[in-house]
């Protein structure tokens, strides 16, 4: 769970300093889902990112955090090892060639709006 929650402060890192406010986060962390949708304290070490969650969902309440199977979670795990290797590139603004294949593959399995 700790490389999970890891996950989801890195989107909250990405999310706030791309400024957005209505966004749809997929984990496949039923865990994490579940430990945010609570709304309690979590007296673990990734309960910090839990509590972050929390309140960026309080203050964006267009915003959701959504668990989808791990099959249907390829672009995630794509850019998880591309960042192995590619550790100090910014992807925020141009999406790396390994995962374009996979974002239309994912497409069919969104969660819609």
């Amino acid at each position: 769970i700790s490389g999970e929650a890891c996950g989801l402060n890195e989107a909250l890192n990405l999310i706030d300093r791309l400024q957005l406010h209505k966004v749809i986060i997929e984990t496949d962390s039923l865990t994490l889902v579940q430990a945010v949708e609570a709304n309690k304290s979590i007296r673990r070490s990734w309960g910090v990112v839990v509590q972050r969650c929390i309140d960026f969902l309080r203050r964006n309440p267009s915003s959701s955090v959504k668990w989808i199977r791990r099959e249907q979670n390829c672009v995630a795990h794509q850019l998880a090892r591309w960042a192995e290797v590619e550790q100090n590139r910014d992807w925020a603004y141009s999406v790396p060639d390994c995962i374009i294949p996979l974002i239309q593959k994912d497409l069919g399995f969104c969660n819609p709006l």
